[in-house]
C-alpha cells in the first residue's frame, strides 16, 4: 500500500465579497470634487473683493486725528503731630501728682486722578501748498524763528501744517519732538 501524506497547497480563487465597496470610493471622489470646486469659488471672491474694498477705501482720502491727553494730579500730605507733657510733682513723701497730655492729630489729603481721552475724525483741511503755491519773497515767520530744539519757540524737523479759519491759529507736526504744536495768532511760543 503506498499512501502519500503530503498536503500540498491547494490554489484557490479570491472573491471579493464587498461589492459595495467600489461606488463609496466613487462617491467619496465625487464628493471631495465638489469641495475643492466650492473652496476654489470662495478664493477667486475673495481675491476679487478684498483689493476691491482697499481700492475703494483709499479713495476717501480722510486724515485721522488721535489725540490721547492725560492728566494726573496726585497730592497725598500726611501730618501727624504729637504733644506728650508728663510733670512730676512730689511734695514730702504723701503727694505725687503726675499729669500726662498726649495730644496725636492726622491729617490725610486724599488723591485725584483725571484722565481725558479725544478722539476726533475730519477731512483734508482747505488749504492746500503744491508745487503751484506762491509764495512772498519777503514774510514774517509766525512759528518757530528760534533755531531747532525741542523749547516750545523751537521746531525740530516740521511736517505737516494746518491753519484753523476759525481761530487764526495754525498748527504744526513737530517730527523729531513727536508733538502737535498749536501756534495761536500773535504767539511768540507755541
Amino acid at each position: 500500500m503506498n499512501i502519500n501524506n503530503r498536503v500540498g497547497p491547494d490554489e484557490s480563487t479570491v472573491v471579493n465579497l464587498n461589492t459595495a465597496r467600489l461606488p463609496t470610493l466613487l462617491e467619496h471622489f465625487r464628493k471631495r470634487k465638489i469641495i475643492w470646486i466650492i473652496l476654489s469659488i470662495i478664493f477667486i471672491v475673495a481675491v476679487i473683493v478684498i483689493p476691491t474694498i482697499i481700492v475703494t477705501g483709499n479713495k476717501t482720502k480722510k486724515e485721522k486725528t488721535s489725540t490721547m491727553e492725560i492728566a494726573t494730579a496726585t497730592a497725598t500730605e500726611i501730618t501727624t503731630a504729637t504733644t506728650t507733657e508728663i510733670t512730676t510733682a512730689t511734695a514730702r513723701i504723701t503727694e505725687i501728682t503726675t499729669a500726662i497730655t498726649t495730644e496725636i492729630a492726622a491729617e490725610i489729603t486724599t488723591v485725584t486722578t483725571t484722565t481725558t481721552m479725544t478722539t476726533s475724525e475730519q477731512l483734508i483741511p482747505p488749504i492746500f501748498i503744491n508745487n503751484n503755491t506762491k509764495w512772498k519773497q519777503n514774510a514774517v515767520t509766525v512759528a518757530g524763528g528760534h533755531g531747532q530744539g525741542n523749547q516750545l519757540n523751537q521746531l525740530n524737523l516740521p511736517f505737516g501744517i494746518y491753519v484753523d479759519n476759525d481761530d487764526d491759529s495754525i498748527y504744526i507736526a513737530d517730527t523729531e519732538n513727536h508733538r502737535i504744536v498749536k501756534w495761536e495768532f500773535g504767539a511768540d511760543k507755541g
